[in-house]
């Protein structure tokens, strides 16, 4: 009986030592995710790639032949940094959705910018997944559109209506919802993109 006992403790022991361990591995990777985000972040809101990304939205319309260098190097800093982030997503180092929903216009308007650029490097450079991570991403990101974005559900909407009056009027309570309801709108004026990246 109390080799019974015995069993059952042990076993209940090792089961509790496995949930801890469970418990500070995905403790350990929140942190890691979190780190990993905020580098990203912090890079994505440097001057640097805040101008880069303004001056490749400023190209809206313009034929390739037509960049200057430092155009078209503005297009690649942009692509560079959209396709690690996209290798990141798509290999699972980095939660897609979060990232999707706040940089997904941006990188979607960028790549129909730069996607001739894109295009030309993977015919030149007999590459053909040249930039595909960027591709990835801003496809994806097309594809997730904002349907799934917190601030398009009812408790957003409820908590907006219901403390309109942080706002000075309730008239601004869907001001955030409408300007940010669709990825399309955002990539239908490149320019507009430019002044708010």
């Amino acid at each position: 009986m109390a080799g019974i006992v015995v069993s059952i403790v042990a076993t209940i022991v090792a089961v509790l030592a496995a949930l801890i361990s469970l418990g500070q591995l995905r403790r350990a990777q929140r942190i890691a995710h979190g780190s990993l985000l905020n580098e990203i972040l912090e890079y994505l809101y440097s001057d640097s790639a805040r101008q880069a990304r303004r001056t490749v939205l400023q190209l809206h319309g313009a034929p390739l032949e037509t960049w200057t260098e430092e155009q078209y190097l503005a297009a690649e800093n942009v692509g560079r940094v959209f396709n690690r982030i996209g290798f990141l997503m798509k290999n699972g180092y980095l939660e897609s959705a979060e990232l999707l929903e706040w940089w997904g216009p941006t990188a979607i308007a960028t790549y129909r910018v730069s996607a001739p650029m894109v295009e030309k490097r993977r015919r030149d450079e007999g590459f053909p997944s040249h930039f595909i991570y960027y591709e990835w991403l801003a496809r994806k990101a097309v594809a997730q559109g904002d349907k799934h974005a917190w601030y398009n559900r009812d408790g957003w909407k409820r908590l907006r209506t219901s403390t309109s009056g942080l706002n000075g009027n309730a008239s601004n309570a869907s001001a955030v919802t409408d300007e940010n309801s669709s990825a399309e709108s955002t990539l239908q004026s490149p320019k507009d993109q430019a002044a708010n990246t």
